[in-house]
């Protein structure tokens, strides 16, 4: 299951995100091996891994993996090896992980009111 607490909108008009396609940046941010490029609605999107965190604009919208060398909980969470996605061009700041709950792992995509 995947929950969005409310739909994901590009800054281009008329394009929102679905839940499948903001799993599928997320999975091709952290995949090993590392992945150059990704394909949503027939376009074709270069992931950068050039620096300490891998990430992608798709449709404008910026999403940047969790820096590990940081103090956060978060970055704790990705030492520990969790999967943690920040969406960091919205209007509001998202954050994407894969987390185990109700003994069933699932995506959880949420947006943090600034």
């Amino acid at each position: 299951p995947t929950r969005m607490k409310r739909k994901l909108e590009s800054t281009l008009p008329n394009i929102q995100f679905t839940p499948e396609e903001v799993i599928l940046i997320h999975d091709s941010i952290h995949s090993k091996p590392q992945l150059d490029s990704l394909f949503i609605r027939d376009q074709v999107f270069n992931i950068d891994h050039t620096g300490v965190c891998s990430k992608v604009e798709v449709f404008g919208i910026t999403f940047v993996e969790q820096n590990k060398n940081k103090s956060s909980k978060f970055a704790k969470l990705a030492r520990q090896g969790k999967q943690v996605t920040w969406i960091v061009t919205h209007p509001d700041w998202g954050l994407i992980m894969f987390v185990l709950k109700d003994s069933m792992f699932q995506y959880l995509i949420y947006f943090l009111d600034r």
